[in-house]
Formats: structure tokens, sequence, C-alpha cells
């Protein structure tokens, strides 16, 4: 594997959790350009507009890139709200959840 992608975040489609998609959604939100450098509370933050998707850790095969705010929005459409602090309110009716249907 190169070494320069070891720092690189990504998730991965077979090792990734709903947690690590929650923690870069909330850590590249609302970015307007495609990378940059953002400064928050005195620290410096390197963000990214889109996220790359991965088959697996070891491969590293690039599968395609996500927008992140739209990777928020199907998060909080299929999964819950996403709160402040990177957790997820589980929504408790699955009535107000919108499900995906597959047509053959």
């Amino acid at each position: 594997m190169n070494p320069e992608y070891r720092t690189l975040e990504y998730l991965s489609l077979s090792e990734s959790t709903e947690q690590d998609m929650i923690n870069l959604i909330k850590k590249n939100m609302n970015m307007k350009t495609l990378v940059g450098i953002v400064e928050q509370e005195g620290e410096f933050t390197f963000k990214i507009k889109y996220i790359p998707v991965v088959d697996s850790k070891q491969n590293m095969n690039l599968l395609f890139l996500i927008n992140v705010d739209e990777l928020k929005e199907y998060c909080e459409r299929y999964i819950g709200p996403i709160q402040e602090d990177g957790s997820i309110n589980k929504v408790k009716e699955a009535t107000e959840l919108q499900l995906v249907r597959f047509e053959k």
C-alpha cells in the first residue's frame, strides 16, 4: 500500500460501520470546496467534500466517491437524525423512516 494513503480518510464497503460513516460526515460537513484546511477552535483540520469508498482496507480499490452533504441526507433519512456529539438518534417507529423499495 502506498504510504501516502495511510492518512487518507475513506469508508470501506466491507469493514466500515455506521459510526465510522457518521464520524466522517461530522468532520467534513458543509465543505464548499473540494478539499481544504479549515481552522476550528485554534486547530487546523483537513476537510474533504467527497468521501472515497473502497472495497476493503487491504485492497483499497476505489469504488466511488460520495458527496458528504448527500451522505448526511441519506443517513438522516434511513438511519435517523445525527446529533451534535456524533451519535445517531434512532427513530423509534418504523413508519417515520423512508424505506427503500427495489423493483425487478
